[in-house]
């Protein structure tokens, strides 16, 4: 059972509340983002569902403080917000964000997230797994370690990644990013892709030296 910590106004905590409680989870609620951190910083939870747009604080600065400490940053963070505009989401998702959820959404859906992030965090054996270079990967578990020290990446994150790492020394295009990593077409997620990358690279630590930018055309991961 999973420790999730929510904080979402009064309005809309029955309508979310119930259906994770229903899918087995421990959920505690708070209205106010300085009650919520304070419960953070007592019990660190396995999960933490927050509404941008809290009384006291914004998702952005309860997101910062989050990922500044030692001993919260670990802690996943799903945003929720009404606001669709990419700029609200590429921001949450440099901050460290593991999601972003915009308004309405589908209840099933999100508890679907949370179940998946949840899962992909859970301890398993260590795998042997592909190596190159610094990196080792387990494809089946969804885990990468830099040496021995094991990175966590968000599913998009890992999809970006793999990406990349079945392509090593081979230059992917932004369009063929956009494409078979988003989905879409078009240049209307370069901006988030380009914050995915950096994200990406930081996450690797002194392995970020092999994501390349190819300016102009796109990246690559390679040794040289």
């Amino acid at each position: 059972m999973a420790r999730l910590l929510v904080l979402l106004p009064a309005t809309d905590r029955g309508a979310l509340l119930d259906p994770l409680r229903a899918d087995g989870h421990s959920v505690s609620w708070f209205a106010r983002a300085d009650e919520g951190l304070r419960a953070v910083a007592e019990t660190p939870p396995d999960l933490v569902l927050l509404d941008a747009s809290l009384p006291d604080r914004n998702a952005l600065a309860v997101t910062r403080e989050l990922k500044a400490s030692p001993t919260k940053r670990d802690v996943p963070v799903v945003v929720i917000s009404s606001s669709a505009n990419e700029i609200d989401r590429v921001v949450s998702l440099e901050l460290g964000a593991e999601d972003y959820v915009v308004r309405p959404y589908s209840t099933r859906e999100l508890v679907l997230r949370v179940r998946a992030i949840l899962r992909r965090r859970a301890p398993r054996p260590e795998p042997s797994g592909d190596r190159w270079s610094a990196l080792r990967v387990e494809r089946a578990a969804h885990r990468l370690w830099v040496d021995a020290h094991e990175i966590t990446l968000s599913a998009m994150e890992w999809r970006l990644f793999l990406f990349l790492f079945d392509a090593r020394e081979q230059v992917r295009t932004r369009e063929e990013l956009l494409r078979d990593v988003w989905g879409v077409r078009g240049d209307d997620e370069t901006r988030s892709l380009d914050a995915m990358v950096k994200r990406l690279r930081d996450k690797l630590g002194d392995a970020g030296r092999l994501l390349h930018t190819v300016r102009g055309v796109g990246y690559r991961l390679s040794a040289e």
